[in-house]
């Protein structure tokens, strides 16, 4: 079930509305910040590790091998980024078979199988 909820944040489905806390009323989300981005991760129920080397962004996991990343894309200097990019690395499954088979059938996600056979997905998100 943490795969699948990791996998639904990577796909960033929860974007929209889980970067809006219970103070902010439903309209649509056209930027996030870094305070945005932890909220996101902690209400899913996974750990931020640290923030980004570079960048705006944050570092979690599940807490049982699922490493992943949320990093603010088009930010200007106060710190509100108008894109997203979702990162999820899994330990295990990094084939070029299935990457190509998710690359194949998922077009909004990006599957790289990294050469110790681990898979890497990641997603870009237009806020």
């Amino acid at each position: 079930m943490k795969y699948l909820a990791a996998t639904i944040l990577v796909l960033g489905a929860s974007t929209g509305a889980a970067a809006q806390d219970s103070n902010r009323d439903s309209t649509l989300t056209t930027s996030i910040t870094k305070d945005e981005m932890r909220y996101i991760i902690e209400s899913a129920g996974f750990t931020v590790d640290r923030d980004l080397n570079n960048g705006i962004g944050l570092i979690g996991n599940d807490n049982q091998g699922l490493t992943f990343a949320i990093e603010g894309k088009a930010c200007n200097d106060a710190g509100q980024c108008d894109g997203v990019m979702f990162y999820a690395l899994f330990d295990s499954g990094g084939t070029a078979e299935y990457a190509n088979k998710v690359n194949k059938n998922w077009a909004a996600i990006k599957a790289t199988a990294l050469d110790d056979n681990k898979l890497l997905l990641s997603r870009y998100v237009i806020l």
